[in-house]
């Protein structure tokens, strides 16, 4: 192994070495930037020979030759001063975690450092301060358990975050984002992959350039200066006309169980049950496929299925509530045990939304799943 005195750690033109172990024999009076050699790899401690405060100070100081920059790992001290000038020769880190690994050339503040218990911080001014927090490149930050931080400047805040890339930022628990230029997940589970694309809703992902999941639950965001519009969908966008998300391709999926013959309106289950909201001056359209299935039941048969196909036109002016255009197509097909079952289209005027409303039959467990396609133009 070679040592070498760095000028990150010292300040004199001159260091002493004092053995801590018998592999490595004493040297005084190293020059600065010497390189040392010891063989087998050892630990010192550093002695200003000129006395002061910077004695006896734990360091292992790696350099590959003569003319690299060496690689440091020492637990630094804050109250190290120059002799000839009073001031900081180099800011110390925080008390290592327990288990923690803390390798570092460089650090702006004391929090900089491995302070969690198996936290791991490696590189230059990394802040892993948490439970088994990873922090790796240039100003990383995981300051939450089991988060993780790699590259230049990314911060992971929230449990089991992930933040890898040129300042991407993980905020929500458990959330991923990657790339750059403020790549961000502030969605608890959410993803977000790209530059400038944010996924903000809980569990929704957000992949390209410039798009966002605008806080919508479970919601996908595809393309480049995409919005998603509704919860639990994925949306596709390449162009837009005027803002993000004027110009978009939907896929979306809604769900229900029904065991009556009351008509029952199917909704986005797992987002608080949303509709396919039609906002002002937007015009839709909208390709619908419904299928049922009776799973239980006293009456009919087990596995008897019914399934239509809607295809048609909803539009929205600047005020009023929407209107389906011309005629709606249909096709259906179904069992001779579901012939009395029923699905329709229309236009939900009291919520402005475009809704899909089925009708079973008594004493048959019927469960329903409707899938969208929406071609939407604002």
């Amino acid at each position: 192994m070679q040592v070498e005195w760095s000028p990150a750690l010292w300040w004199g033109t001159t260091a002493g070495l004092a053995a801590t172990g018998t592999a490595m024999a004493a040297s005084t009076g190293v020059n600065r930037g010497t390189v040392v050699s010891f063989s087998p790899p050892v630990f010192g401690t550093m002695t200003d020979p000129n006395g002061g405060d910077r004695q006896n100070m734990n360091a292992l100081v790696f350099s590959v030759g003569a003319n690299q920059t060496p690689f440091i790992v020492t637990p630094m001290r804050q109250d190290l001063t120059d002799n000839n000038t009073n001031t900081p020769m180099y800011i110390a880190g925080n008390a290592r975690g327990v288990g923690a690994v803390c390798i570092q050339s460089g650090r702006g503040d004391a929090a900089q450092a491995a302070s969690g218990a198996r936290a791991t911080a490696i590189g230059s001014s990394c802040t892993a301060n948490s439970a088994t927090a990873v922090a790796i490149g240039f100003g990383a930050s995981a300051n939450a358990q089991n988060a993780v931080a790699i590259g230049p400047q990314p911060a992971a805040t929230a449990t089991g975050a992930v933040a890898i890339g040129n300042g991407a930022g993980a905020t929500g628990s458990n959330s991923v984002a990657i790339g750059g230029g403020s790549v961000t997940a502030t969605g608890s589970a959410a993803i977000a992959i790209g530059e400038v694309t944010s996924a903000t809703g809980a569990g929704s992902t957000a992949i390209g350039q410039g798009n966002t999941t605008n806080s919508l639950t479970r919601a996908v965001a595809l393309g480049w200066t995409n919005t998603s519009v509704y919860q639990c969908t994925l949306s596709f966008g390449a162009h837009n006309f005027a803002a993000a998300g004027d110009a978009a391709f939907h896929l979306a999926q809604q769900c229900v169980e029904t065991s009556t013959a009351n008509p029952q309106e199917m909704l986005f289950r797992e987002a608080g049950n949303q509709r396919v909201g039609v906002s002002v001056s937007t015009a839709i359209q909208f390709r619908c496929t419904v299928i049922g299935r009776q799973r239980a039941g006293a009456a009919g048969t087990i596995n008897d299925v019914a399934g239509w196909s809607f295809e048609g036109v909803i539009k929205r002016a600047a005020t009023g509530a929407p209107v389906l255009v011309g005629q709606t197509t249909v096709h259906t097909a179904a069992d001779a045990g579901a012939s009395a079952w029923t699905a329709v289209v229309s236009a939900d005027t009291t919520n402005n939304a475009l809704i899909v409303t089925v009708t079973g039959e008594t004493n048959k467990t019927i469960r329903w799943l409707a899938y969208w396609q929406l071609t939407r133009v604002a």
